[in-house]
């Protein structure tokens, strides 16, 4: 038994370097993306359904992108990259400990189900800005719009199908194709939302800022409250405080609200305010009593100390 008891104790030890994580694999990859599997040194072409393993590193080149998948949350590495997947396990357990964000979803479902709609309001946009600038005067229109059109379409498919990453690069290519004016309509947004989606947090508050000119779109309390997010998981608490407290006072009754209240608690307990964190979960639990928001509220009451 003692000639085992080695080998036992190794076992031991690999099966729990990785806590809470045994699945992680490759959803999606494309250009020069190549992984070190075991971390020693050997490199191999990235392809989906690759299984990786903690101690793998991931490189990427100036056109390469690798999403994984990490026990069902999903993970993106964007170009020139290089990267340890352990690495990545603290900013997965940050996420996994808001997860009554996972509701956030479903509205961002609703925004993207009348794809045709904002296929025609992205299209304003660009349509909009060019018009006003001579260097774009030469484009035939028709074949401008069909272009467009088919380039947004195929980003709302990825998007739609879950495929943030494949989407990523659509979104990124129409505004290589037409340029910083493609951002004035709903390309900044869903391209925010797909980066979002990754954790790929601070490309994603660029984009979702960007989104933002336009008070009066129907997109723009979903995009408020997912950069206020993102600016959170960056630990910029108070920007994302601020963003929290004008959707808060902005938004009335809406459905997102709750999120918004629990956020601002979970910021201000960051920034070591107890009195403020305890004030806003109060509000939750007394406010949506019966509803899991205010389940999640008194389980935050009570990591304060407070019944």
């Amino acid at each position: 038994m003692r000639r085992f008891l080695p080998l036992i104790i190794l076992c031991a030890l690999l099966s729990g370097a990785a806590p809470g994580f045994s699945d992680i694999f490759v959803v999606f990859s494309s250009g020069r993306s190549s992984v070190d599997l075991l971390g020693n040194g050997n490199w191999t072409d990235a392809e989906v359904d690759m299984e990786l393993q903690v101690q793998s590193v991931i490189r990427t080149g100036a056109d390469g992108a690798v999403e994984f998948d990490m026990d069902g949350d999903l993970i993106s590495i964007g170009p020139n990259r290089y990267t340890a997947v352990g690495e990545l396990q603290g900013k997965v357990e940050r996420k996994k400990k808001v997860g009554f964000l996972k509701g956030l979803k479903k509205y961002t479902k609703q925004m993207a189900s009348s794809s045709d709609r904002y296929t025609e309001t992205a299209l304003a946009g660009v349509r909009g800005a060019a018009h006003g600038e001579d260097e774009l005067e030469w484009f035939d229109e028709n074949d401008f719009e069909t272009d467009f059109e088919d380039s947004f379409t195929k980003g709302m498919n990825h998007f739609n199908e879950g495929e943030y990453t494949a989407a990523i690069e659509d979104f990124e290519s129409i505004i290589d194709e037409f340029g910083e004016n493609a951002l004035q309509g709903e390309v900044a947004y869903y391209l925010g939302l797909s980066l979002f989606n990754v954790m790929r947090f601070y490309e994603s508050a660029r984009y979702l800022t960007i989104s933002l000119g336009d008070e009066s779109t129907e997109y723009y309390d979903v995009a408020l409250m997912h950069l206020s997010v993102s600016r959170y998981f960056l630990r910029d608490y108070s920007e994302a405080i601020d963003g929290f407290m004008v959707f808060t006072d902005a938004s009335g009754e809406s459905d997102l609200k709750p999120y918004a209240l629990l956020m601002l608690g979970k910021c201000y307990r960051e920034k070591g305010d107890v009195g403020e964190a305890e004030r806003y979960f109060t509000e939750v639990k007394i406010e949506y009593g019966g509803t899991e928001f205010s389940d999640t509220a008194s389980l935050e009451l009570q990591s304060l100390g407070r019944n």
